[in-house]
C-alpha cells in the first residue's frame, strides 16, 4: 500500500505534526503551512508545486512526483487538526 494510509481508527494526520518545508515530514503530511491543521493554504502549497518532480516538499505519497495522488491525499486530510 502506498501513501500515508489511513487504517481503521486513525486519524488522517497520524502523529504530532511537522512544519512545512520539511522534505521527508515523519507525521502530519498535509500541514505544509506549519498551523497544525489541514486547510486551503496547506492546499494551495500543494498545487503550487503540481508537476514538480525533484526537490518537491509537497510530495505526500513518496512517488518523487507532486501529482493527483497527492492532490487526493491532501483531499483526504483537509480539515484535521494535527494532533
Amino acid at each position: 500500500e502506498g501513501g500515508w494510509g489511513r487504517g481503521a481508527g486513525t486519524r488522517a494526520c497520524g502523529k504530532p505534526c511537522t512544519r512545512w518545508g520539511d522534505p521527508h515530514p515523519a507525521s502530519c503530511p498535509g500541514d505544509r503551512d506549519g498551523d497544525d491543521f489541514i486547510g486551503v493554504n496547506d492546499v494551495l502549497r500543494l498545487l503550487g508545486e503540481f508537476g514538480c518532480s525533484a526537490g518537491c516538499t509537497t510530495d505526500l505519497d513518496g512517488d518523487g512526483v507532486v501529482a493527483i495522488g497527492d492532490v487526493l491525499d491532501m483531499l483526504g486530510m483537509f480539515g484535521e487538526d494535527c494532533p
